[in-house]
């Protein structure tokens, strides 16, 4: 028996200091609850209050989501509108430019038969310009040789008549 007071003793011993703090955890509880119950209180109406604000600029946000959705639709449309207008006109200015370029290649080639059809005559006439200018030469070196021989015969009728 005696064994069992010592057991009994040492067991109050160590139950005692952990039995006053569950005391004391039990008298503070309340208070505490009544803290966290104020708190969570105070956090479901600020969450009240946030809902509608949140909800209207989510309705916001996909509504200014739904509206740049169809702004960039149009842009892609009026886009493709556009390089289908691009893509016409220069097929359109290929055309017309490749059919300018066939009328002038053809003029050029008229000229240019035409410039070869008057290449022997002008081959011809360069020919016979070259044979007068020879002749014309040949004048003028004897036109020369006279004068020189005039102007000596000069001298001399100047120099026998000086006499």
């Amino acid at each position: 028996m005696e064994q069992l007071e010592m057991r009994l003793t040492s067991c109050e011993r160590q139950a005692v200091p952990a039995m006053a703090e569950m005391q004391a955890v039990q008298a503070n509880w309340p208070a505490e609850k009544a803290s966290l119950d104020s708190r969570l209180a105070s956090l479901r109406d600020r969450l009240e209050e946030l809902e509608p604000a949140l909800s209207e600029a989510s309705s916001a946000q996909a509504r200014g989501l739904d509206t740049a959705r169809a702004d960039l639709e149009q842009l892609r449309g009026r886009v493709a509108a556009a390089e289908q207008q691009q893509a016409s006109a220069h097929g359109e200015l290929r055309r017309l430019l490749d059919a300018e370029l066939a009328g002038a290649q053809a003029a050029l080639r008229e000229r240019l038969a035409d410039a070869l059809q008057e290449l022997p005559m002008l081959g011809d006439r360069i020919e016979d310009s070259g044979e007068r200018v020879e002749a014309l030469r040949g004048r003028q070196d004897d036109t020369s040789r006279q004068l020189e021989s005039l102007q000596a015969a000069y001298a001399q009728l100047a120099g026998d008549l000086g006499d």
